[in-house]
Formats: structure tokens, C-alpha cells, sequence
């Protein structure tokens, strides 16, 4: 029973269970992002994010915009233009929907074998074993994609496999 329901007019009108009514919440932006999950001899590069703006030094991984258009081809490019990495047998894995204070975002992540280049400027980047993922603070969205990493790399060696790159892989 409310407290001031003597006092209370949409009580006496009967309407209380009406007032107040609800606010429609304004529609949230919706962005896409493709996670690279870069491997070379068994080890994932992460970044460090710039410490000012959104997750601010935490730690993740290479993010490129995803479209509906968007093509292995196009995303390996995106990676070398915006990351200076060669990349190739992309393999996409199950997306992931997230949502922050003002927007959502499904990331799209993308297991890659990492064939040349090199992060540079500013960048603060690792290459890490499963095992020291721990060592890091990431999002948690970031902390859902690692979680899934067993089967990824499950995933990518059978790509591998099948695509008869097994002794590649293991020299790179």
C-alpha cells in the first residue's frame, strides 16, 4: 500500500496503475566492428587502447568498421591500411551483441593467420599465449571473445588443415 495514497489525486480518480507513464526510450545508434583475432606461432596480438575515450587502457583486439558488404578481401586490407598487418585464411566466428551507455555494437570477430607486417606509431601491442590473457584488463566484451579462444583455436587449425597450410602455419 502507498504511504500517500490519502493525499494522492490519481488515486482518487482511480487511475493510479496509468500515471505515471513511461518514457519511450530513444532508439540506441547500432555499430558494427570487426575483432581481428590474429594468431602467429600460437600467440594472439592485443592492443592497447589510448587512454583517454571510450575503455580507455584497456587492452583488446584490432578493430576494423564491418558492413554488411564488407568481403574477406576488403577486411584484409582494412587490417594492412589501418594496422599495417598482412593477414590471410580469415575464418568469421560467431558475432557477439554488446551494448554501452549510448550505443550498441555487434562485433564480428575474425580468426586470421598473421603473415607480415608490423604495428607502428603509437601503438601499444603484444603478442600473448592463451595463458597470459589473464595478465591484461579488458572490456567485457573483449573479456566474451577470449573466452571463446579454445575453439578458436580449435577452428583455425582445422581451417588450417583443411586448406593444407598445416607446415606453413607452424613456420611463420
Amino acid at each position: 500500500l502507498c504511504p500517500v495514497r490519502d493525499l494522492c489525486r490519481a488515486f482518487h480518480l482511480g487511475i493510479q496503475g496509468i500515471i505515471p507513464t513511461g518514457t519511450h526510450r530513444k532508439e540506441l545508434p547500432h555499430r558494427h566492428m570487426v575483432v581481428a583475432i590474429i594468431l602467429r606461432d600460437g600467440r594472439l596480438l592485443i592492443t592497447k587502447r589510448a587512454e583517454e575515450g571510450l575503455l580507455g587502457g584497456l587492452w583488446g583486439l584490432p578493430e576494423v568498421p564491418f558492413s554488411n558488404r564488407s568481403s574477406h578481401p576488403q577486411i584484409k586490407q582494412e587490417l594492412l591500411d589501418l594496422w599495417g598487418i598482412g593477414v590471410n585464411n580469415i575464418h568469421s566466428l560467431e558475432s557477439l551483441d554488446h551494448s554501452f551507455t549510448h550505443f550498441r555494437m555487434t562485433y564480428h570477430p575474425m580468426l586470421c593467420r598473421y603473415v607480415s607486417g608490423m604495428l607502428g606509431g603509437a601503438v601499444v601491442f603484444r603478442w600473448v599465449s592463451p595463458q597470459e590473457l589473464s595478465e591484461f584488463p579488458f572490456s567485457s566484451a573483449m573479456r566474451k571473445i577470449l573466452t571463446r579462444l579454445p575453439s578458436f583455436e580449435i577452428s583455425y587449425q582445422e581451417l588450417v588443415e583443411q586448406h593444407s597450410l598445416a607446415a606453413e602455419y607452424t613456420t611463420i
